[in-house]
């Protein structure tokens, strides 16, 4: 994996609004400037494509590829960081390699700010938390409640192990998340859509979202009853052509488009205790998937102060700062930050 440079403090958005046209007036011709010679329109349009171009890696236990000198740009001088402002953070991609990572990032920031980020990528790895003995596992949605304000044009996913936990993460999020528009649930091969529960093994699969069911219809259906038919909401399914790691699943051509199915006199229940038969090869199962939904049109999306999220209601607190302090307090022998730590390697 590449390695490139730890984002500086620098690198972390703030919401202060940057003073714009109400000093524009006051700023030096800059005629020796090519840049600045230029149209503010298109001087705006560069910028766009810069920072668009732009992602910022927040995780201490990977590299998830964070673009060199990201924000220099707006250390030149004070009238680029003026006429920028703050739309940055609505450009750039920001990527975690766990939920907690994000949490730890994000839940500091305030609530203004998270609403202007448009773009996100975060490992689908459950957020781990100490209860009493025990650990309790809380999925990706419940994360995303954590952080009132979130309205992202796309999040992207990285499906993390085990299967039957990527498949419920996307159920989820499909079903119960909020704060995004569009989903891209991508993960590095099909196990997901394929394994099976054997009789020996339904009592730990008691839950019905572990169950499969032929998607994407399903998935597809449950949005339908969320956002509503008329809104157009869908969910699509593609997997790569080829099992090369290279593939780029962005690229139409690159994909193909996945529908399961029953078969003739199967039930739902058969279903979820069989492996799905076309991906019953090595070369099948290792293939990359991708998962792409989109909510409906008008749907209100964005992320709501819920007092009712399952982290707030076990631990009795309402931010993650106070519960993260809480859980740190009463667990101290607990490994926080295991999460990071598995997944090294996993993510790519």
């Amino acid at each position: 994996m590449e390695t490139k440079k730890k984002p500086s403090k620098s690198n972390t958005p703030t919401s202060k609004p940057a003073s714009g046209q109400s000093q524009q007036a006051s700023w030096l011709p800059q005629e020796a400037s090519t840049l600045m010679r230029l149209p503010q329109e298109i001087r705006d349009m560069i910028y766009s494509e810069l920072f668009f171009s732009i992602q910022i890696s927040y995780s201490g236990h990977m590299d998830l590829g964070t673009t060199p000198n990201a924000l220099a740009l707006l250390r030149t001088c004070r009238r680029v960081h003026s006429e920028v402002g703050n739309s940055w953070v609505g450009k750039v991609l920001y990527k975690f390699g766990s939920s907690r990572g994000m949490l730890n990032k994000l839940a500091n920031v305030s609530a203004e700010t998270i609403s202007l980020i448009r773009y996100m990528f975060v490992a689908g790895d459950c957020l781990r938390v100490p209860f009493e003995e025990d650990e309790v596992f809380y999925r990706l949605y419940e994360a995303l409640g954590l952080l009132p304000g979130l309205k992202l044009d796309r999040l992207t996913v990285w499906a993390c192990p085990p299967f039957c936990v990527a498949y419920q993460t996307v159920t989820k999020l499909i079903n119960s998340g909020s704060g995004w528009k569009e989903l891209h649930f991508t993960s590095p091969c099909s196990d997901f859509l394929s394994y099976e529960i054997d009789d020996e093994e339904e009592e730990d699969f008691d839950h019905d979202d572990y169950r499969r069911k032929p998607q994407p219809s399903d998935w597809q259906k449950q949005l339908y009853d969320r956002d509503g038919s008329l809104s157009s909401p869908s969910v699509a399914i593609y997997r790569a052509k080829t099992a090369d790691v290279n593939v780029d699943m962005l690229d139409p051509d690159q994909r193909a488009p996945f529908e399961q199915r029953l078969k003739p006199g199967q039930t739902v229940e058969e279903f979820a205790k069989e492996f799905y038969d076309s991906l019953r090869t090595d070369d099948e199962l290792l293939t990359k998937a991708l998962v792409v939904v989109k909510r409906g049109h008008g749907v209100e999306y964005k992320q709501r102060y819920d007092p009712d999220n399952a982290i707030r209601v076990d631990v009795s607190k309402n931010t993650w700062p106070e519960i993260k302090t809480y859980l740190e307090t009463r667990y101290p022998e607990f490994d926080h930050n295991l999460e990071e730590k598995e997944y090294y390697g996993v993510i790519g």
